[in-house]
């Protein structure tokens, strides 16, 4: 009995949360689509949890105990689990803001949204400190980290975890928004907060031609549309296939040839394996008469 207690006692002392800031956002030039944020990760294997746990606090560089602010609006951190903490008193609705900005392009279910009322992260280059308890009084700094100057990087988040400014389609699940910001509200931000998974895009088939009797002036083909507000973008979001009414997910064929397919945009995807020029010819026959400009077409070499 009492070796089996040793053992228990063992294993809890050494579980506890574990709270990393794995990610920065500082702003962008001219006018902001967010207030700035950074990310928490509970990379250990207890929850933290608000009201039970000791509370946490924010500071920037200083790392001034006596302007710490506390952190609010965070329930609990589950094991694994990421919320974004925004450096604002959200007295005009800058976590809604927030949400509303990201949740068009990511899904935020379960991701909680917190705010501190501490001091700005300068585009310069600053650091993000947070403490676990009061800092006046017992709290510990449980975790610093830094970004670099972002005069380069305007709009993008800095990924601790990556040692760099986030790219869309990186291993966090990096995506770009749709609502623009800046000096001439023509700048993005570029973020993974709460490495979220990106919003699908919405592809619909919206015309489809199968040939003609006797001598064919095109491969068969058929159109796609994105009916939606999220791009598909080739090489970030999964590969697009094609089959025929047998719809055999071991026979389908890879779609090739399709950079990205915009909001409101429509390609065309003929069905042939192009060693034929057939994408040249479809467009030297279609471009006779309608205006292919900026039209993307691609082909799989799927079922006629």
């Amino acid at each position: 009995m009492t070796t089996l207690l040793a053992v228990l006692f063992s294993v809890t002392a050494f579980s506890q949360a574990n709270i990393q800031i794995t990610e920065i956002f500082s702003g962008q030039s001219g006018t902001d689509l967010t207030a700035d944020w950074f990310e928490i990760h509970n990379t250990g294997d207890t929850a933290w949890v608000s009201g039970v746990d000791a509370d946490l606090y924010y500071d920037d560089e200083s790392a001034d105990a006596t302007t710490a602010d506390l952190i609010q609006g965070i329930i609990d951190l589950q094991p694994d689990e990421r919320a974004i903490v925004l450096v604002t008193d959200n007295m005009a609705g800058e976590v809604n803001t927030f949400i509303s900005v990201w949740g068009e392009v990511v899904d935020l279910t379960d991701v909680e949204v917190g705010y501190t009322n501490g001091a700005g992260l300068g585009g310069g280059g600053d650091t993000v400190v947070v403490w676990l308890g009061d800092p006046l009084t017992t709290g510990t700094i449980i975790d610093t980290e830094s970004y670099p100057d972002t005069a380069s990087n305007d709009g993008q988040s800095y990924d601790v975890e990556l040692t760099a400014f986030s790219v869309s389609g990186n291993i966090s699940n990096a995506t770009t928004t749709l609502a623009l910001g800046g000096s001439v509200n023509d700048v993005p931000n570029i973020a993974s907060p709460a490495n979220a998974q990106p919003l699908p895009p919405t592809l619909v088939i919206t015309e489809i031609f199968s040939g003609q009797e006797g001598d064919d002036l095109t491969a068969d083909w058929f159109e796609i549309y994105n009916s939606g507000s999220i791009p598909w973008v080739s090489g970030v979001n999964d590969n697009l296939y094609y089959d025929d009414d047998s719809a055999d997910g071991t026979a389908a064929d890879l779609i090739q040839g399709i950079t990205d397919i915009q909001p409101g945009e429509r390609v065309i995807v003929l069905i042939t394996d192009n060693t034929g020029g057939e994408v040249a010819s479809f467009s030297t026959v279609w471009g006779e008469v309608v205006d292919l400009t900026g039209i993307e077409i691609g082909y799989t070499d799927g079922s006629g």
